[in-house]
């Protein structure tokens, strides 16, 4: 298992079996996550769709507070059986 160095900001995408992370301010996240929500509320078609809009969402630090927003990218629930298949349409 690897270890998330923390660096001096508390909001990030990470992948930790990769280790990689990107870290953002806090205005930095919401506006990112603010900008795939209109924009992923707009042209979500599936209850999948739905789904994922809405656990990106409930990550922001307006939900978590200052300093608590991010996730993991393997924590993002993906469908394993029709990844392939999601991912392309």
């Amino acid at each position: 298992m690897t270890t998330l160095q923390v660096k001096d900001m508390g909001n990030y995408i990470f992948n930790r079996s990769n280790n990689l992370d990107f870290g953002m301010s806090n205005g930095g996240l919401t506006v990112f996550l603010t900008v795939l929500g209109l924009s992923g509320t707009l042209s979500a078609n599936t209850k999948k769709e739905k789904e994922l809009i809405l656990w990106l969402m409930e990550h922001d630090i307006e939900v978590r507070g200052l300093g608590n927003g991010g996730f993991d990218v393997e924590d993002i629930p993906w469908d394993v059986i029709n990844f392939e298949i999601e991912k392309s349409s």
